[in-house]
């Protein structure tokens, strides 16, 4: 077996977050259902832009947003996924590296534009996405580096990129690799506020989420809970223990607003008994 670069290496929707609060007045307006996700094009994502108020823009994308939470926790992390040579693909390059994830795919140079998903969030914590998925949806096999995939101990796929052809073959030939290199592969999983069931020859559990105060915006939070699984389970842990330490760091991000930590998930982990 190579040696190990990586712990655990994302592959999946390359999306800048733009992220604003907002009513319900608004929503309605616009025609939203609040707590949902709709997909929409790049005039409507335009006009969207015009029309929200003051916004916070950073790297996102369920499994971006993973690898971040990863990198948080200690692990060395990277990610793959599809931006457009254009200013906010340079947003997304510049803030998931700035993260401490390695970031080398190259951006395409023609196309549709950058994936965005504006994220409006309401007073009750709940989330309104707008999604353009643009160049996200155009990564391609030829963007999966078999030696970067060979020395990663375990490839997560984001299963919202798994309809798009060419990105569905991307994800298919990234398997293969790390199953012939005898590395694990995780799919994207989660239960919201009711935790999280493990699943295993012998038995089935369940691990509850963390209790917080105050729910500020949900946003990230299953992302955030497997960044604390993948992590916990590539240190050594149980299922069960690498479930909880993906719970507390759900919890942490959900009590305040975007999906990126606003503390040391490292730190938080040890102070709470995990040794990472």
């Amino acid at each position: 077996m190579a040696a190990t670069r990586f712990d655990v290496l994302g592959i999946g929707n390359a999306i800048v977050d733009v992220i604003a609060r907002t009513d319900d007045v608004f929503l309605a307006k616009h025609q939203m259902r609040k707590g949902t996700m709709r997909l929409i094009d790049e005039a409507q994502a335009a006009g969207l832009y015009d029309a929200m108020g003051p916004a916070v823009e950073v790297s996102g994308g369920s499994a971006a947003n993973t690898i971040v939470g990863a990198a948080s926790l200690g692990a060395r992390a990277a990610f793959i996924g599809k931006v457009k040579d254009d200013e906010l693909g340079r947003v997304f390059a510049h803030d998931i590296r700035a993260a401490g994830v390695a970031f080398a795919t190259p951006p395409a140079s023609a196309g549709p534009s950058t994936a965005r998903c504006y994220v409006l969030v309401t007073p009750d914590g709940e989330r309104t996405m707008n999604t353009y998925l643009g160049a996200a949806q155009d990564l391609h096999p030829n963007d999966i580096d078999a030696a970067t995939i060979a020395a990663t101990q375990i490839i997560y796929l984001e299963g919202y990129l798994w309809d798009p052809p060419h990105a569905k073959e991307a994800f298919l030939k990234a398997a293969k690799i790390a199953h012939d290199a005898e590395r694990d592969v995780a799919l994207t999983f989660t239960r919201s506020e009711k935790g999280c069931l493990i699943v295993t020859r012998e038995e089935t559990s369940a691990v509850p989420a963390s209790p917080v105060e105050r729910v500020v915006d949900a946003t990230g939070a299953g992302d955030l809970f497997a960044a604390g699984f993948l992590v916990g389970f590539s240190r050594g842990a149980d299922y069960r223990d690498a479930a909880r330490l993906g719970a507390l760091v759900a919890a942490e991000v959900i009590q305040h607003l975007g999906a990126r930590p606003e503390t040391s998930l490292k730190a938080l982990a040890q102070d709470n008994g995990f040794d990472l």
